[in-house]
């Protein structure tokens, strides 16, 4: 029985008969052929999509560093204007 279930996830070629008419022996190759194709076609989407969710997380990770950068710089500037200001209350001109 775990043969059997195992059976549908195997990549085994499909046994063929011994007495086979040359119509299902087509049938058979065209079959493997679709299987085939539709194999690749699921890698290729496969692939797609893990291509855009890569992309998409460069992309946010690439505005995340700029919105970092820019938040640096206005925090620098902010800490300036602050110690200015304290600066000249305290202090005095």
């Amino acid at each position: 029985m775990l043969d059997w279930m195992l059976s549908f996830w195997g990549n085994e070629p499909e046994v063929v008969p011994a007495d086979e008419t040359p119509e299902e022996k087509t049938k058979r190759e065209q079959r493997a052929i679709d299987r085939e194709a539709k194999n690749q076609a699921k890698a290729s989407k496969a692939k797609d999509k893990r291509d855009f969710r890569i992309a998409k997380i460069k992309a946010l990770t690439d505005k995340a560093l700029a919105v970092g950068i820019k938040r640096k710089w206005l925090v620098f500037l902010i800490g300036i204007v602050i110690a200015a200001a304290a600066y000249f209350k305290f202090v005095g001109f």
